[in-house]
């Protein structure tokens, strides 16, 4: 039997990361921010890291920024700030017009968004890619996050070596019967230079999954003027993430933990919220066993991620 205590003991009911840009606010028909988020309700909700969108390509600021990282700043919110790769116009200068227009300090490391092709092909993307990560460490002397999706990355971005010294920010939006789910993540759907083989088996080594995004209707409760929000988990506890990025989470006793059960598989387990029980098992038989865990009759791991896949 596997040992989940630490992973049930420190799931949290509520994501704690959330990245932002101009989308979260209201503008005006000349494009000026008329509202910015209430980072006051998001810190409330549990808000304690914040990606801050601060640039696109070699052209654009995003106009919340600045507000964005002070206001964080002042609750005690941990700020850091990506950029919006655009493959057709060159690395080296995107790299340098992120780095220019960074309002202040990140308390994390900072993160390149890669998810456009723009035309381009993979020799060129990939190409760009390496020159912003490179140049974005050298300049905060710590590897930054590189955000995208299996999909995406596998098609569009050529293998290489030293991709896995990158942590990884991965993109994937679960859902099962309308229940969402935090962990763990699954290994197909990981980018295939961050899966190493441990002990004979494939582990996908991602260190952020943003796992709700587009549609889930929870901006407002989050403080943000868009009717969605990005929300993302950190894949460990919230001791490991202080660890890893040497930095303290303000107000932890205020973070709600969720309590979470394990339900088992023909040929695995996965890990749910307690709450969430009776209405997976009035949607889909099941049973409880001796141990006080829950089976999916004849159903594998592998057709478990299909049906949480299902509309993505």
């Amino acid at each position: 039997m596997i040992d989940l205590t630490e992973t049930c003991l420190n799931t949290l009911e509520n994501p704690f990361i959330v990245d932002v840009s101009i989308y979260q606010t209201i503008v005006n028909e000349d494009g000026d921010i008329i509202r910015h988020i209430d980072w006051e309700k998001a810190y409330q909700r549990g808000v304690r890291v914040a990606v801050i969108r601060a640039t696109i390509g070699n052209y654009r600021v995003d106009k919340a920024c600045e507000y964005n990282f002070k206001a964080c700043e002042a609750l005690g919110i941990l700020p850091t700030f990506y950029h919006v790769e655009t493959p057709e116009y060159s690395g080296k200068e995107q790299a340098q017009y992120f780095l220019d227009h960074i309002p202040g300090t990140p308390a994390i490391p900072l993160v390149n968004d890669n998810e456009l092709v723009r035309g381009c092909n993979p020799q060129k993307i990939t190409a760009c890619t390496q020159v912003i990560m490179m140049m974005v460490e050298d300049a905060d002397k710590r590897p930054p996050f590189m955000y995208t999706s299996q999909g995406f990355w596998d098609m569009w971005v050529w293998s290489w070596s030293g991709w896995i010294n990158y942590p990884l920010f991965v993109a994937w939006y679960p859902w099962f019967l309308d229940i969402s789910y935090y962990k763990p993540f699954p290994v197909r759907r990981c980018p295939r230079d961050w899966i190493v083989k441990e002990n004979g088996k494939k582990v996908s080594k991602y260190s952020l999954w943003q796992m709700s995004a587009d549609g889930n209707g929870k901006g407002r409760e989050y403080g943000m003027w868009s009717g969605d929000i990005d929300l993302s988990h950190y894949n460990g506890t919230l001791e490991d993430f202080e660890r890893q990025f040497n930095v303290t989470i303000p107000d932890k006793s205020y973070l709600p933990v969720v309590d979470t059960t394990m339900v088992e598989l023909a040929d695995g387990y996965r890990i749910i919220p307690v709450k969430e029980l009776e209405t997976m098992r009035s949607r889909y038989q099941m049973s409880e066993t001796k141990a006080g865990k829950y089976n999916f009759k004849h159903m594998t791991l592998y057709d478990f991620e299909e049906l949480e896949a299902r509309g993505i």
